[in-house]
């Protein structure tokens, strides 16, 4: 038996492949079966003993009543244990690029300037295939176990992107679910490349159809006069192919740009409930409550998921030279959740023009979070905007929970309470992958 006091080298995993996790302390919301007698805290975390064989996990029983005596163990002592977590909405395509850019303003056209220039100086197949293996690497260290990825899809950029992700993809299988979708302006799928952008996405095992609303002669989000029409076409491709849709949706706090109605519509017209998932709405935040009210009436109708950007937001909305943001930048989360519509919490960018941080960390996204969103406690209400709602969204349940039957992909963090692992970050934990320690491989965080 083994007391794991830190989540450092003390702690050793059996080799055996058959063992007991005792005392682990688990978010209800990430626990998928509750378990009968065991104790439950204040903030809605069982005590458990986990059963892990092999690479799965065989059974979860309330603590001191399973039969783990005379077995190897790891007795938490109330630590707690997580499932691996999802990252729904990246850019692996442009990440690790900053240590190249130099000095940069970080507005949204400066860094849409400097990436575009970047793609087309630097980005070789084995330049993407190397960033973005840094990064898969960093999130699966981190103890994310899938990722969705928007993937910058001009023509000319699509092919030899896409063909890396496909390799990634083949490489990573196992360890960590890999999904992308197309990322263009809108009015693209309205031309003839739209459809064969739309065909390279259905060819593409786990590739969805997404894109930017914005025209691609428009580079400051004004609102989409014909957008009812731009998102007709892209939705009659995503249903000839029978493709999902997630998009980058009013990305802004300009009360005026506002397409998150439209969006929920087309849902509703196309009979595509339950499959299109909306990024960022930023905007949503700075209309009425009677507007915000009804527009999220109109998105619960259409089954629309929405994934939230808080840190990536926050960095660039409302940003002016030499002059404080007064807008928080971020999307109506409380309202959101009170409707009941998906709601899960991402990366965005993580080390490019748009965020120069960041390192594909959901507990990271989420300790931010709890300030940025105002998140009351008991926090671990909370948790299922890192692994139930995405897994839901990309379609990988039980992914994102500990449960009976599921993979044994789990995150021993040096924390007996959420309070512990908000207010200190939790770089000291330890994650298992199919029922194995993961040893960390030192990564380069720079590409020159």
């Amino acid at each position: 038996m083994v007391t794991a006091m830190l989540c450092d080298n003390s702690v050793s995993i059996p080799k055996s492949g058959d063992y007991w996790i005792t005392k682990a302390r688990v978010p209800g919301t990430l626990l998928r079966e509750k378990c009968a007698g065991a104790s439950v805290d204040s903030e809605g975390s069982w005590l458990v003993d986990v059963h892990i064989e092999r690479d799965k996990v065989t059974a979860i029983e309330a603590a001191g009543k399973s039969d783990a005596s005379g077995q190897p163990s790891i007795n938490l002592d109330g630590l707690h244990l997580w499932p691996a977590l999802i990252d729904v909405h990246t850019h692996l395509d442009k990440s690790q690029v900053i240590s190249r850019i130099g000095l940069l303003n970080s507005s949204f056209a400066n860094a849409r300037e400097a990436i575009n220039a970047d793609r087309k100086q630097h980005w070789t197949r084995d330049d993407i295939l190397a960033r973005m293996d840094i990064s898969i690497g960093s999130a699966f260290g981190n103890g994310v176990c899938a990722i969705r990825t928007h993937i910058d899809s001009y023509e000319g950029q699509a092919e030899p992107s896409w063909d890396v992700f496909a390799e990634l993809r083949q490489a990573w299988h196992g360890r960590i679910t890999l999904q992308a979708t197309s990322s263009v302006p809108i009015d693209v799928y309205s031309t003839p490349y739209g459809e064969k952008l739309a065909d390279l996405a259905a060819s593409t095992e786990g590739g969805l159809i997404g894109g930017v609303l914005r025209r691609s002669t428009d580079h400051n989000y004004s609102f989409i006069n014909n957008i009812d029409e731009l998102l007709d076409a892209q939705f009659i491709l995503a249903k000839e192919r029978n493709l999902c849709v997630d998009l980058h949706v009013d990305e802004t706090t300009a009360i005026e740009v506002f397409h998150l109605e439209h969006v929920a519509k087309a849902t509703l017209r196309h009979k595509m409930q339950g499959r299109v998932v909306c990024g960022h709405c930023s905007s949503l935040a700075v209309q009425t409550e009677e507007r915000i009210e009804a527009v999220l009436a109109l998105c619960s109708d259409a089954e629309i998921s929405i994934v939230s950007l808080p840190l990536a937001n926050l960095y660039l909305q409302d940003r002016r030279i030499s002059r404080t943001p007064r807008l928080r930048g971020v999307t109506a989360l409380h309202e959101i959740r009170a409707k009941m519509i998906p709601l899960a919490l991402a990366s965005d960018n993580v080390r490019d023009t748009f965020y120069p941080y960041g390192d594909y960390d959901p507990i990271e996204t989420f300790r931010q979070s709890v300030a940025i969103y105002q998140l009351d406690r008991p926090l671990g209400k909370h948790l299922d905007m890192l692994g139930p709602v995405p897994a839901k969204i990309m379609a990988i349940s039980p992914h994102g929970t500990l449960s009976t039957g599921g993979q044994a992909n789990l995150i021993i963090l040096p924390a007996r309470s959420l309070n512990e692992i908000v207010c200190r970050p939790q770089a000291n934990r330890l994650v298992i992958t199919n029922g194995r320690r993961l040893e960390p491989e030192p990564k380069a965080i720079q590409v020159r």
